[in-house]
């Protein structure tokens, strides 16, 4: 009994992750974001379902970009 619920536990975990991958597969094919916390820099749209830049820190991404190519360290 322990290895078919084993099996059937295995199974759907396969499933779900497929169902999830498709998810995310289909919002982003139709530009939506898929993910929880809009990435520094980013925000929701508020109509929309994407992200557009934020403008109070999308600078700073710009000056950490920059720093980054001449070389300081990410922290």
């Amino acid at each position: 009994m322990w290895d078919l619920t084993a099996a059937l536990a295995a199974l759907e975990a396969r499933r779900l992750g497929k169902r999830i991958r498709d998810s995310h597969k289909t919002l982003r094919s139709t530009g939506r974001f898929a993910g929880g916390r809009a990435p520094y820099g980013l925000r929701r749209l508020d109509p929309g379902p994407g992200l557009e830049p934020d403008p109070l820190e999308a600078p700073v991404v710009v000056q950490m970009h920059e720093w980054f190519q001449r070389g300081w360290s990410i922290t």
